[in-house]
């Protein structure tokens, strides 16, 4: 069992190179700040976002087409987000200031000083709706495809960000996944059309029984035949009672992303928070809370 709480670190408008530099700060932390921080296999992303072109009465909904490659390399998740009036949404959202400490710790520890930027914080639940099917990865492409050019009237391309060189760790319970975002033009194919709005970190707490698992095989090797088409309904069969502290898994989460953070000064800018729903656990339920909170952190446009 398994979870997670992500973080976008945002780049300043007119700093080209903010992003890289991050990059760098975060992954130097990480193998500074925690004792026994191993580094892991690559892991990488692509992520596709349509927006719906509803009547004028009506808000739009979106869908993601996602791929993680540490949550799965033979399949491709496609989510669709419908719009959530203020009034209704399912999430906390709770304006903090981003602490900043000067001093260095091997293990999650609180901090003191304050740093410029600030941090918007969501916590998601499973009330969170909209369906969520997984595809063979080999199919995305044609998927959009068919939906822009098929379904023009009714779904709109907004953006094409990607991550393809992620930089994963292991340190204690926690496997922390960092990586750059890299944002291109529909339909743009030169470098140069290509820039990174950020950086985001994926911090997960893993519960005690699976550490050895992970330990004892690449947390990046995946059944081949996992693939097919696959509805995901957070593990609605499933009979388990297991109780599970979700308060404790969270504070951990953060704990460790004070630590991953630690003396780093993002500049004037909103970072991101966005906490895993507390779903049943079991693997369902996790992948589909995993998904869900990579989409909400990726939704970069409205």
């Amino acid at each position: 069992m398994k979870y997670s709480g992500l973080w976008f670190i945002p780049s300043p408008i007119n700093a080209a190179d903010a992003s890289t530099k991050n990059f760098t700060a975060l992954i130097n932390n990480i193998e500074a700040q925690f004792d026994f921080a191993t580094r892991q296999s690559p892991w990488a992303l692509s992520h596709r976002l349509l927006r719906s072109i509803p009547p004028p009465s009506q808000p739009p909904s979106y869908q993601h087409i996602l791929q993680l490659s540490h949550l799965s390399q033979g399949k491709a998740y496609c989510y669709i987000q419908p719009f959530i009036p203020p009034t209704q949404t399912p999430q906390h959202t709770q304006i903090k200031s981003e602490p900043n400490s000067q001093s260095q710790a091997s293990t999650p520890a609180p901090t003191q000083q304050f740093s410029q930027s600030s941090t918007l914080s969501l916590s998601l639940t499973p009330a969170a709706s909209g369906s969520i099917i997984a595809i063979p990865s080999s199919q995305s492409d044609s998927h959009i495809s068919f939906l822009c050019n098929q379904f023009s009237p009714l779904w709109g391309f907004r953006q094409a960000l990607q991550i393809p060189n992620g930089m994963t760790y292991t340190a204690g319970q926690f496997i922390i996944h960092v990586g750059e975002i890299r944002a291109s033009r529909a339909g743009a194919a030169s470098a140069s059309s290509t820039t990174s709005p950020g950086v985001v970190v994926c911090v997960t707490a893993v519960y005690e029984d699976e550490l050895k698992d992970i330990q004892n095989k690449d947390y990046h090797n995946q059944d081949p035949d996992d693939l097919g088409f696959t509805f995901l309904d957070g593990g609605s069969q499933d009979t388990t009672t297991e109780e599970v502290d979700w308060t404790d898994f969270e504070c951990k989460v953060r704990a460790a992303w004070d630590v991953v953070k630690l003396g780093l000064d993002f500049g004037k800018v909103e970072v991101r928070e966005v906490m895993m729903a507390k779903e049943r656990p079991n693997a369902e339920g996790e992948i589909e809370a995993t998904v869900r909170m990579w989409c909400e952190v990726l939704r970069l446009r409205g």
